[in-house]
């Protein structure tokens, strides 16, 4: 058997028969080589200018995990409030009392 009936596959070892198929793989090829081609034709001034924008674009991150890490904790303190202060008025207004 050639090809799976139900999903139109090429079976285990065997060549696609759909031509787009091939030709879609052969320019994914193509297209990956004028990638590398172009990577390896660029310029220092193209490479420094890429590598700044990647340090800021890094920074930015950065800073917005640092951001996101301080509202969680600040998150987390409030929901500990929430539950402490009740907790301790209680025992505190139970201690006085007794």
């Amino acid at each position: 058997m050639a090809q799976d009936k139900k999903t139109g596959h090429p079976g285990p070892g065997q060549q696609p028969s759909n031509i787009k198929e091939q030709t879609a793989r052969q320019a994914s090829k193509a297209d990956v080589s004028a990638m590398i081609e172009r990577i390896c034709n660029r310029s220092g001034e193209d490479i420094a200018a890429d590598s700044e924008r990647l340090a800021a674009e890094a920074r930015r991150f950065y800073e917005e995990q640092m951001r996101i890490r301080s509202q969680n904790q600040r998150e987390q303190m409030i929901y500990i409030a929430k539950l402490a202060l009740p907790v301790a008025f209680i025992l505190g207004a139970w201690h006085w009392l007794c």
